[in-house]
């Protein structure tokens, strides 16, 4: 699924487990438009996990995820974990960030690219 989405709250960090990968950092996104996948997401909001976070002892960041904060407008390339639960396909790999041109710079490559671009791209996968 590929979504156009803006983040409208950090909701902290989950630990599942006692291992590092048990930390993930909760956001919620607004689903402002459904470029490919279920078109029923359009206008809902909904809980991104990604991979890291911290707790009162530890700290836990991972080379190629960057957090998304509060009021960052992207498209991402979700997977569905669970109802209305999506985490990023290969974190930033999947993270565009929408600069106020309103061009896309991936979060991973730091690429730049248009909106028109990364869809054509997409429909070739």
């Amino acid at each position: 699924m590929v979504v156009k989405a803006n983040v409208t709250a950090q909701n902290g960090t989950v630990v599942t487990g006692e291992n590092f990968y048990d930390y993930k950092q909760k956001s919620e996104i607004y689903i402002q438009e459904v470029l490919k996948g279920d078109s029923a997401l359009l206008n809902q909001k909904v809980s991104l996990s990604q991979m890291g976070g911290e707790d009162q002892n530890v700290v836990v960041k991972y080379h190629g995820t960057t957090p998304l904060v509060e009021n960052d407008s992207v498209i991402l390339y979700l997977k569905k974990t669970g109802d209305k639960e999506y985490i990023p396909i290969n974190e930033d790999v999947s993270i565009f960030k929408v600069e106020a041109n309103e061009q896309l710079t991936n979060l991973q490559s730091h690429k730049i690219i248009s909106e028109l671009k990364l869809m054509e791209e997409s429909t070739l996968q």
